[in-house]
């Protein structure tokens, strides 16, 4: 059987029509378990900022508790017990600006971070999602299956027609 125009197209219709099927029901559960994988992440990264503020704000009031100049001046003011052999120390403009240097090399770069290609991907198939939200017949259990077996069958088809085309050689 010779190969017409018609039946290359009827097979290269039918390879995009099996793809076409079979890709969202292949690539978009795993998507989905992702972005609830990344989600359940989020949560928990808020959630330990959440605690480490708190800790921070424990520690702050506790530190007033052992910190002896606290308790100094907590005394002299609210009991009147005054220090007899108190000194009062200044301090350099210089080792100021020396130790808000050594601060600022700390800290870290407030500068954005460049937006990498796997998260401009992960937001445009989410926006795709979003606009589309009969992308989940093929995550569905009852509907994936259908989904597959004809995008499968379809391939299946579209192979064994190609098969018969083939010129037998001698």
């Amino acid at each position: 059987m010779l190969q017409t125009p018609l039946n290359t197209l009827l097979f290269w219709i039918m390879i995009a029509l099996g793809a076409a099927l079979l890709a969202p029901c292949l690539l978009l559960p795993p998507w989905f378990e992702f972005q609830a994988v990344r989600q359940l992440g989020e949560q928990r990264a808020a959630r330990v900022e959440e605690l480490r503020q708190q800790l921070k704000a424990l520690e702050q009031q506790n530190k007033f508790r052992d910190d002896p100049a606290y308790l100094e001046r907590l005394a002299r003011e609210e009991f009147g017990i005054g220090l007899t052999d108190a000194q009062t120390h200044r301090i350099r403009p210089e080792a100021l600006e020396q130790a808000a240097a050594v601060v600022a090399t700390l800290e870290p770069d407030s500068q954005p971070t460049a937006v990498s290609a796997a998260a401009e991907l992960a937001a445009k198939i989410d926006e795709l999602v979003q606009s589309h939200p009969e992308m989940r017949l093929f995550v569905a259990p009852r509907t994936r299956s259908i989904f597959m077996v004809l995008g499968g069958s379809t391939l299946l088809v579209a192979l064994v027609l190609l098969c018969r085309q083939l010129p037998e050689t001698e």
